[in-house]
């Protein structure tokens, strides 16, 4: 059973691997979304802990489907 399992190791950035045509620009542009989120989350005061769980794995994983132009199974 464990033969039938492929396990391919990413490149560090989903855009790259997903084919995307520019990936570092996505890449950038979707750190850059993370940081002005972090910093609106410090700005009203939330605690850096929290801060850190702004932008949630869920909404990452939407954000990119939707760019793609796939919908996520449900």
């Amino acid at each position: 059973m464990a033969d039938d399992i492929r396990v391919t190791r990413g490149s560090g950035n989903v855009f790259a691997d997903l084919g995307f045509e520019n990936p570092e620009a996505e890449l950038l542009q979707a750190q850059r979304l993370r940081e002005e989120r972090l910093d609106a989350a410090l700005a009203q005061g939330m605690a850096d802990s929290a801060a850190g769980r702004v932008t949630p794995l869920d909404e990452a994983f939407e954000a990119v489907m939707a760019a793609i132009g796939r919908k996520p199974a449900t």
